[in-house]
């Protein structure tokens, strides 16, 4: 501006100025700068092209940016100090509007809003510098809609802003919007205001715009709510009670409530009131939500056993051999591998191996086939039929592969199955199943027992058949079959992901325990989903 201003160039110098005060637009400069380029803007109408009124109101919008700010000495005239003087007092003659010019505190600016429509959100956007930010850990809002009625509300913070939507019930009727800005550091004590009870920043609430409508930076602006000019018969959105979110669409919305000029409002029936919103499956449809999903899943087994004589019996080359089991809830096979599998009923040296240590070991695997539905919000109800493999049945020992469950599930969310792509979930189970865990065992046959004629060398061969009619060997090794089931009880954890709403791939982890052999058991779960 200097060159231009000394150099008689005042078009040149306005178009400068202009374009600066363009390019910083709502929040790219900081007010201060702002307010000098209008400053400055005022000094080259009224000083250099004699255009007083326009430069009066330059000084006006600087000033409402930053009340300290003045014209350069150096260039000011008797008309710029006169003028100058009566925009501080808001204007001279004409009505003023009411409520400060300082938009501006201390690194804390609003952007100025001068009217909206009636019955549409005003957007309010908060701005602070670097060194404000610092030392600010919220901002509150204190509006007085147009129909009276005061209320407060916390700003969300967004990047280096802070915003939020007064909604529409605020603004149904025309008049004076008054509200005020008020930051609080970490111990809620104030430390930045922009307006006050007494002297509040004003917003004109019309029935027509004559200019641009306001919007957040980057934002379209507001919708005007249902009902259009917000007579007082035509229900609208309701804002008490309301969540008050950003949004983007009614997805981004708890479950009850549409988003209205960026804003989750309550819904309202526009005649009986209707049902109240909020919990039903119903609300879930009316947003798109997919309530019926049709899933198909596969988990692996691992359970964890341990015990100790866990093969043979107490008597096997008796007279009425053979007699009591060790272990019942254990079956133990000769010849595994082989063609001829067959029980081992033989009698081991007692505390001589026989044991399973423990741990989880690998169990059987199930596919199942699953229907839920979405009863209320994030909760669903369901159930699976499945067939589980890698069991053992043989003649000596049954396995009943049919999977039979019923589920409850809670899906985490505000209303998870409206657009949510992450979807984390809790959920309990029971029903039928049947697990089969196999693990290697080394056994002693008893040397006494079995006729060996050095009983305390394992090399010392057995010369008496057992109770199956064979001579077991003196040591072997058998497989052990942990047979549990046939119920079970259970819980687990798991997250859906969701690329588009009628598909998702599932992740999940069950701990279940069970009945009446109690065994707990450890499945990891892999599955995905169709929704309708």
């Amino acid at each position: 501006m200097e060159d231009d201003y000394l150099n008689t160039n005042f078009d040149d110098a306005e178009k400068k100025l202009n374009t600066a005060i363009t390019e910083c637009g709502s929040s790219g400069c900081s007010s201060r700068v702002k307010a000098r380029l209008y400053v400055a803007l005022g000094t080259v109408l009224i000083g250099g092209k004699g255009k007083k009124d326009d430069g009066k109101q330059a000084f006006i919008d600087g000033l409402k940016l930053d009340a300290n700010a003045a014209p350069d000495p150096d260039y000011i005239t008797s008309d710029i100090k006169t003028i100058f003087e009566e925009a501080k007092k808001g204007g001279g003659s004409g009505p003023s509007s009411p409520g400060p010019t300082n938009l501006s505190s201390e690194g804390m600016s609003l952007i100025p809003i001068a009217a909206q429509k009636v019955n549409t959100p005003v957007p309010i956007y908060v701005t602070v510098d670097e060194d404000a930010a610092k030392k600010v850990a919220s901002i509150t809002l204190t509006y007085t809609g147009t129909a009276g009625g005061k209320k407060e509300v916390e700003l969300e913070k967004s990047g280096k802003g802070f915003r939020i939507n007064i909604p529409c019930g605020a603004v149904k009727k025309k008049g004076t919007l008054k509200y005020w800005v008020v930051a609080k550091d970490k111990k809620g004590k104030e430390s930045l205001t922009i307006g006050s009870s007494g002297e509040p920043v004003t917003t004109e609430i019309a029935a027509d715009l004559n200019d641009k409508p306001p919007s957040w930076p980057g934002f379209a602006p507001p919708e005007q709510c249902a009902g259009g000019g917000g007579g007082d018969d035509t229900p609208v959105e309701d804002d008490s009670g309301s969540s008050k979110r950003q949004c983007v669409d009614t997805g981004d919305c708890p479950s009850g409530e549409q988003c209205s000029g960026n804003v989750c409002l309550k819904k309202v029936s526009a005649s009986e009131g209707g049902e109240p919103p909020g919990t039903g499956s119903e609300d879930e449809e009316s947003k798109g939500a997919k309530l019926n999903w049709i899933r198909l899943t596969f988990a692996p087994d691992f359970s964890m056993i341990f015990g100790e004589d866990v093969c043979g019996f107490r008597d096997s080359y008796g007279e009425n051999s053979p007699g009591e089991a060790y272990r019942d809830d254990f079956v133990c096979v000769k010849n595994p591998e082989g063609e001829n599998k067959t029980r081992y009923i033989g009698q081991p040296t007692v505390g001589q191996g026989n044991n399973v240590n423990f741990g989880f070991g690998v169990a059987t695997m199930r596919l199942m086939l699953g229907y839920d539905r979405v009863l209320i919000k994030g909760l669903s109800v369901g159930a699976r039929l499945g067939w589980a493999f890698n069991g053992t049945n043989e003649e000596f020992a049954s396995f009943i592969p049919v999977h039979a469950e019923g589920n409850l599930r809670y899906t985490i969310g505000s209303n998870p199955f409206a657009g949510q792509v992450v979807r984390p979930w809790v959920f309990i189970s029971g029903g039928l199943a049947q697990v089969d865990t196999v693990v290697d065992v080394d056994v002693l046959e008893d040397g006494e027992a079995c006729g060996a004629s050095d009983p305390s060398s394992p090399n010392s061969e057995c010369t008496v058949d057992s109770a199956d009619g064979v001579i077991e060997p003196r040591i072997q090794t058998l497989r052990a079959i942990k047979q549990a089931g046939l119920g079970f009880a259970g819980a687990g954890v798991g997250v859906s992901f969701v690329p588009v709403d009628l598909f998702e791939i599932n992740l999940g982890v069950k701990f279940s325990v069970t009945i009446p052999v109690v065994v707990p058991v450890f499945s990891p779960e892999i599955g995905i989903g169709f929704g309708f």
